[in-house]
């Protein structure tokens, strides 16, 4: 098992365990890794990740693993996870395309509801496209 995180690609550090008589041993500093599911509506599967603790804060802030792999800069990212991402770049078009009901979907902007004057405006594009029955994001 290595002791890197597939997402941020922090590793084990080296330093000193320093005594009270300033003696100083060396040591490593391990990141606090666990093994952890994520699920990726896009792919349709899961995956299982070896992760530090602040990898999964990070992701769950984004809200889905799918969004997180989309802004996240490939540097850090394990090999097999720059394919992954490569897949998800080219398979979230067709997902989007393909959901209609999903949220904040680009490309079926829903104009009944809206004035004349704000078809083509930029606030119509920011705001959130909501299944029929849900009338708040909150919920």
């Amino acid at each position: 098992m290595a002791r890197r995180c597939d997402i941020t690609g922090k590793g084990p550090l080296t330093g000193n365990n320093v005594s009270h008589a300033n003696n100083k041993t060396k040591r490593k500093f391990l990141p606090n890794l666990k093994k952890v599911k994520f699920t990726s509506e896009i792919l349709k599967r899961n995956l299982r990740l070896n992760v530090s603790n602040a990898a999964v804060r990070s992701v769950d802030k984004k809200g889905s693993f799918d969004e997180f792999l989309k802004d996240v800069k490939i540097k850090n990212l394990s090999p097999r996870l720059k394919k992954i991402k490569k897949i998800i770049f080219s398979n979230s078009i067709s997902f989007l395309s393909n959901n209609p009901q999903c949220l904040f979907n680009p490309l079926n902007i829903n104009k009944t509801n809206v004035p004349q004057s704000l078809h083509n405006s930029p606030l119509q594009i920011l705001t959130p496209i909501l299944p029929p029955g849900i009338t708040n994001i909150m919920e």
